[in-house]
């Protein structure tokens, strides 16, 4: 049993990827985070239960897509499902062995992206399109990722954290974390949790439940206002090409914003 196991019950890690799914299948359809969800598998959960998980994420990824989204029932369309996958599952292979070897979650999703890539560009040369695998494209597949992880890295940490209720070990003195989401989605698991009166600080994106939007603003889009599909794509192409982030973080907020006031 991993330690995630025993401070939260087998039920809440399947809680958070399931919540996951949903909102990454309806509101993302072709970025959905699989290296994330393989990766935070590989560190919290024993191999078994999270090929498990990695496999009903996927699953109820693709019941979205074709029961809710219009998915095409074709081969091409099948057969791109299952790529994801097989990714998803040599992604899980690759975060486990970094994880084995090291426990920074970092690294371990540094490995579940780069073979979830890997398969889906070897995939796309023989049935799909490389261009699709531009650096530009794969710098922005890269970033939502990387937020989806820190976000499902965060309710972990969150989870068991010992300021949930019944979570704080017997004799030890509870402590409320000071929360700071940059992640919509980690905004509400946290608020869906009770854990609202942690959060200290929030993302430019995060605007529900409501009562966020009181919240400290710690980012900001680089992106002007106004801006057509075209031009936002351009703009952002040429963020990424400089190896800068398309967000600005108010790092002088985020260390007052550290400790209580």
């Amino acid at each position: 049993m991993t330690m995630i196991d025993k401070a939260l019950g087998p039920a809440a890690l399947p809680a958070i990827l399931a919540a996951t799914t949903l909102s990454g299948t309806l509101v993302l359809s072709c970025m959905m985070p699989f290296a994330a969800i393989a990766a935070l598998c590989a560190l919290a959960q024993p191999p078994r239960r999270a090929l498990v998980s990695i496999a009903g994420c996927w699953l109820g990824n693709q019941v979205l897509g074709f029961g809710l989204m219009g998915y095409p029932w074709d081969g091409p369309t099948l057969a791109a499902g299952f790529s994801l996958l097989g990714a998803s599952l040599v992604a899980h292979a690759a975060a486990r062995a970094v994880a084995g070897r090291s426990a920074n979650p970092l690294s371990a999703f540094l490995a579940a992206f780069a073979a979830y890539e890997g398969v889906l560009f070897a995939y796309a040369l023989g049935f799909g399109d490389p261009a699709l695998f531009a650096p530009g494209i794969v710098a922005l597949v890269g970033l939502n990722e990387a937020l989806w992880f820190a976000g499902l890295w965060l309710g972990w940490q969150v989870l068991s954290a010992p300021c949930v209720p019944g979570l704080a070990a017997p004799g030890r003195m509870s402590a409320r974390p000071r929360i700071v989401s940059l992640l919509p989605s980690a905004t509400e698991i946290a608020v869906a949790l009770g854990l609202g009166d942690c959060l200290v600080g929030r993302s430019h994106e995060c605007d529900f439940p409501p009562e966020v939007s009181a919240l400290p603003v710690c980012t900001a889009t680089k992106l002007e206002q106004g801006l057509g599909s075209r031009a936002i794509e351009e703009r952002v192409k040429a963020i990424v090409e400089k190896g800068l982030s398309v967000y600005d973080v108010d790092a002088a907020l985020l260390k007052a914003l550290q400790a209580p006031t």
